[in-house]
């Protein structure tokens, strides 16, 4: 750019004074296109003086608090609110001054984008290097009037006018390189540095949840999450928080906390013993009255075997709106080398879990399912949902005989027109071929352990060593573990018996043959047809 200056009379000083201050304004412009905002808060820093952002930090920051209640499937670290209590804690750290958050170690400096800042910085970028120009143009301007003091005035004048093309055509540059700059922007991405000032503290991430439809008070919570580990475990826990451990009675004895810090202290020290909350990779999907809550009583005494908070949670059935998190939240502490397990027999029936698990679960989740004749199950469910309705009071039972409960049974399983009625859900239940075909639409045949009633009757022992193997477990149960009850007529663990799932205090009812041949007649195909399904064969088959 060719530069014409217009010299009159005056005196050889003020020429030159005027020269040198035509070229500090055409240096000082240049030098304020060539630097970008944040090369000048490196000089900022060294005068001490603390950078300001350019952005709304709050509305940012209000942002990211909105997009922390969203639950992920993810690890916790992942959690945006977590990241901005680590920067209000960074900040109390230094005493209140400016620091840079963790979102420019983690994500900025790795090339990542702050998600909805992207669109804003271009146009931010544009308005302060404006803001620039017209600073530029003002002080020359000033400049300008004070020389006027100085010399001739005509002299002055024909200055300034020189002075104003110098002026307009280092706008022009600055344009240039303004396009210059806003291409290498978008080719290159510079990290946004972003400030987030002193804020209160964030609600802990991940809290004590207490809702669902199977509620649970979250003392309850907190103590069946202890209750469940090992003496060991718990005793590592407490000697890791500096929390006093009753050695004779196997209790953490808490201080004057909360529930909330309570589970917020559980966490952190179990996840420095390797222990965390992860979704199960073993489900016992039923079905109902199949002898699930024994099987649960017999797996969980293997130590690779971490069982779920609840004996039941229903999640991929009932509680399904409720998302993932509230699910994980629900699972018992495991390490790495052992299997979560949890169980719920209404999986087996309802239609979209299989579609469910295989969207959420781990690849390598196996299921266990437990079956039994399905006509004896069909009665004992029977008996089991009669005493709900009774709200398991025997008081309310007075008056029931075993032909009473025989008449509720077949006015419940049976049509007006003598048949058996496969629209009811006791019914439905008894189908396995039916749901166990939707299962296999999903996953294959080798992901599911078939536990036959009859078969845990003659041996559990021999059963427990087969679900070793299939979950690929080491080596615990012994045949000296095991006893048979008399009075139960089942087997125990010499550690103790499982409780039943039904009071029992209803009679049984007395069905006559007529009664139990319709129900074999009306089972035995589907019973052959989950034989040859499952690849076994059952004493029920073919009755």
């Amino acid at each position: 750019m060719r530069i014409t200056f217009t010299m009159s009379s005056s005196s050889l000083k003020t020429k030159g004074a005027v020269f040198l201050l035509c070229l500090a304004s055409f240096t000082l412009g240049r030098f304020l296109v060539v630097f970008e905002p944040d090369q000048w808060f490196v000089y900022q820093r060294w005068g001490g003086v603390a950078p300001v952002s350019r952005f709304d930090v709050a509305k940012i920051k209000s942002r990211y608090e909105k997009e922390s209640d969203i639950g992920s499937a993810g690890s916790d670290r992942d959690n945006p609110s977590e990241k901005i209590s680590a920067a209000d804690s960074e900040i109390e750290e230094t005493g209140g001054k400016s620091v840079w958050t963790i979102y420019e170690a983690k994500h900025v400096n790795h090339g990542e984008k702050i998600p909805g800042l992207d669109s804003e910085t271009d146009e931010k970028n544009d308005r302060a290097e404006e803001a620039i120009i017209n600073e530029n143009v003002e002080d020359e301007t000033a400049i300008v009037k004070d020389e006027k003091g100085i010399g001739s005035v005509k002299d002055e004048t024909a200055i300034a006018k020189d002075k104003t093309a110098i002026v307009k055509d280092d706008i022009a540059i600055v344009k240039d390189e303004k396009v210059i700059v806003k291409k290498m922007i978008v080719k290159e991405s510079p990290p946004v540095r972003l400030y987030i000032p002193k804020t209160k503290p964030v609600a802990l991430p991940n809290p004590l949840r207490t809702g669902g439809r199977y509620s649970i008070t979250s003392s309850q919570l907190l103590g069946n999450a202890l209750r469940f580990m090992s003496p060991d475990v718990k005793a590592s826990f407490a000697n890791i928080t500096g929390l006093k451990y009753d050695k004779q009675k196997a209790t953490v004895i808490w201080p004057n906390l909360n529930d909330q810090k309570k589970w917020a202290v559980l966490r952190a020290g179990m996840r420095q013993l390797g222990y965390e909350q992860r979704l199960p990779t073993v489900i016992c999907l039923g079905v109902k009255k199949g002898g699930t809550t024994a099987f649960l009583y017999y797996l969980v005494q293997h130590p690779q075997i971490a069982r779920a908070l609840l004996e039941e949670i229903h999640y991929f059935s009932i509680d399904y709106e409720s998302g993932i998190d509230y699910y994980r939240s629900r699972m018992g502490f495991s390490s790495r080398n052992m299997l979560q397990f949890e169980k719920s027999p209404s999986y087996f029936v309802f239609q979209n879990v299989p579609q469910r698990m295989l969207k959420d679960l781990p690849p390598n989740v196996k299921f266990v399912v437990c079956v039994r004749d399905p006509v004896e199950r069909t009665i004992s469910d029977f008996r089991h949902e009669y005493e709900l309705k009774l709200n398991r009071n025997p008081s309310m039972a007075r008056g029931e005989t075993p032909a009473t409960q025989a008449k509720h049974f077949v006015e419940m399983i049976f049509s007006r027109y003598g048949e058996v009625d496969m629209s009811k859900g006791l019914t439905r239940e008894s189908v396995y071929s039916m749901h166990f075909k939707r299962w296999l639409q999903s996953f294959p045949r080798d992901r599911f352990f078939i536990l036959s009633h009859e078969r845990v009757d003659k041996d559990l022992y021999g059963e427990l060593k087969n679900l070793e193997k299939f979950l690929g477990l080491e080596s615990f149960y012994k045949r000296s573990m095991f006893y048979y009850d008399k009075k139960r007529q089942a087997p125990c663990m010499r550690s103790g018996c499982p409780h039943p799932s039904t009071p029992g205090f209803l009679p049984k009812a007395d069905l006559g043959p007529n009664v139990i041949q319709q129900l074999r007649d009306f089972f035995r195909p589907y019973n052959q047809e989950f034989a040859q399904l499952t690849q076994m064969n059952f004493s029920w088959t073919n009755l």
